[in-house]
């Protein structure tokens, strides 16, 4: 596909971006660190990770749009360089690239960013680092940001030890969106839609315990606390007991689809 070909979006893109639309200043993004132990050239990793990018054609996008909707132009330089951010130097290395993480999860990418792909190197230590990604969720879930980590740290593997790169295809979402769009002009689609919107019909409201809906917002709140190792144990040794009662009495679900 040549920089000028204008794709729509898959039905799933398009919720996405309406959504980012309505929260401009919310990242809606997925984003991961993975921690590298032992000896790592920056250079070599910088061009791993932009080789499995580019070889998942979803991570070198970009959006645009026109008279209103939204497309996708695949852009062999949406995908951005990794930068080396040294942290060793710092009181305490964990805890500034955690600071850093942080701040750069709160950073929402715009849809119209050149790179909706990102990431960047942290350097803790000489032989510790943190390989930190995100990317909007327009292009990427949690599944396939962790098939292009495994792919980099593949290509990685091989020419650090010598080997040879062999090119691969981590998927291409054009064939995804032929897909899409053969089902939702079948004559299946229009039969499941209409026995799920019968069989829900009457479905009371859905009860909740406040009366609105909060805004979005990129802050969360966590709280850890350690289960002593005896009581992990007993917990442990519960759920087991517990295991097979559970199955048994699970609801069956309802049939994938229309009936014949």
């Amino acid at each position: 596909m040549s920089s000028t070909e204008f794709v729509p979006l898959s039905a799933a893109q398009q919720s996405v971006w309406y959504a980012q639309q309505l929260a401009p200043e919310t990242p809606i993004q997925l984003a991961q660190y993975i921690e590298i132990e032992g000896p790592l050239d920056h250079g070599l990793f910088d061009r791993v990770a932009r080789i499995a990018a580019h070889e998942a054609l979803a991570m070198n996008v970009r959006l645009v749009e026109r008279n209103g909707i939204a497309y996708q132009i695949l852009d062999p330089e949406a995908t951005a360089t990794v930068p080396l951010v040294d942290l060793s130097a710092e009181p305490d290395p964990r805890a500034a690239a955690r600071a850093r993480v942080r701040a750069r999860m709160a950073e929402p990418l715009p849809l119209d960013a050149d790179h909706l792909y990102v990431t960047e190197l942290l350097r803790l230590a000489p032989g510790l680092h943190w390989w930190f990604i995100r990317a909007h969720h327009t292009i990427q879930d949690a599944y396939s940001g962790s098939i292009v980590a495994r792919r980099a740290a593949e290509v990685y593997t091989v020419l650090a030890t010598g080997g040879e790169y062999v090119p691969a295809e981590l998927g291409d979402y054009r064939r995804v969106l032929a897909e899409e769009e053969a089902h939702r002009s079948s004559e299946k689609f229009e039969r499941d839609r209409a026995y799920w919107t019968e069989r829900f019909a009457d479905r009371p409201v859905a009860v909740s315990l406040s009366d609105g809906t909060a805004e979005p917002t990129a802050d969360y709140l966590t709280r850890v606390a350690m289960i002593p190792p005896d009581e992990a144990a007993g917990l442990a040794a519960g759920r087991a007991g517990c295991a097979p009662r559970r199955r048994a009495s699970r609801s069956p679900r309802p049939p994938p689809t229309s009936p014949g």
